[in-house]
């Protein structure tokens, strides 16, 4: 059994060897690139990084901050609360003491 597992990571590799080799490799030196094909434009990174920080349309401002700061405090604060109502709990635990566990 162990020789069995031993020689199945090879025959794998093997396998997906033998599949990668099938599979179709575009040509790169295609005639319109010979041509002087056009490449896309390269555009500045300020230009990038720009977009990435602006505020999205139609979200919150950042005036409305320390408004959905007071939102997440409460709601991390439900979240802390117990999931078990205190009565249940108790039931549970009487019931839990009562079988011996």
């Amino acid at each position: 059994m162990p020789r069995r597992a031993a020689l199945a990571t090879p025959l794998a590799l093997l396998a997906f060897g033998f599949a990668a080799s099938c599979a179709d490799i575009p040509d790169l030196d295609t005639p319109a690139m010979r041509a002087g094909g056009e490449y896309p434009a390269l555009l500045p990174l300020d230009f990038v990084f720009g977009e990435a920080s602006a505020p999205r349309a139609g979200g919150e401002e950042t005036a409305s901050t320390p408004a959905r700061t007071a939102r997440l405090r409460a709601r991390a604060q439900a979240l802390r609360a117990p999931v078990i109502a205190p009565e249940l709990r108790a039931r549970m635990l009487a019931a839990l003491a009562r079988a011996g566990g």
